[in-house]
């Protein structure tokens, strides 16, 4: 259902799926978001929500998209003790400066870029042939958020980069990180 190469992957069990399409920004290809909420193995779940935002050069499509995809984040049933939080990563197409980040971070969410990463964290464009502008800019991110009692982590987040096969994939590099959850 997901498009734009949404998708979710896990090794644990995703016990719900929801799908929120974003409203047509004028004439512009109808964007969406796909959460999974997962089961870990103590008994703890968490969302996690994949999306692709729109690509309007001054920001106005991805602000729009920001607010519904907060909206979103909300109806999800986040306040069971069992559910550690939720998780929110993609391709936000926003530098860090764009209404549609701030809007996220004043939701509460936490850019775990800003908490733990080092450097820029440009993830695009993945390949050029002027070498100074690859990773120039900040496009991805992952967002999270606790919720229950449980504790959740970001101990790591990076831009991986293992050279041309990472950079023939997309022409953003991935962004990771790791997550502990705790008591």
């Amino acid at each position: 259902m997901g498009k734009f190469g949404i998708a979710i992957l896990s090794r644990y069990p995703i016990v719900s799926i929801r799908i929120h399409q974003y409203k047509r920004y004028k004439n512009k290809t109808i964007r969406n978001c796909m959460a999974c909420l997962v089961s870990l193995p103590n008994d703890t779940r968490i969302w996690i929500v994949n999306t692709h935002l729109g690509c309007h050069f001054i920001g106005k499509e991805q602000h729009q998209q920001a607010k519904e995809l907060v909206s979103f984040i909300h109806s999800l049933k986040i306040n069971h003790t069992e559910i550690a939080g939720v998780v929110v990563c993609g391709d936000m197409n926003s530098p860090p400066i764009y209404q549609s980040i701030k809007t996220l971070r004043r939701s509460g969410m936490l850019d775990t870029w800003k908490s733990n990463g080092q450097g820029v964290g440009g993830t695009f464009p993945s390949y050029t042939t002027i070498p100074c502008f690859r990773k120039l800019i900040r496009l991805d991110y992952i967002f999270m958020r606790e919720m229950g009692r449980r504790r959740i982590l970001c101990k790591l987040v990076y831009v991986q980069d293992d050279g041309p096969s990472t950079r023939l994939a997309s022409d953003h590099l991935p962004l990771c990180a790791v997550f502990v959850i705790g008591d």
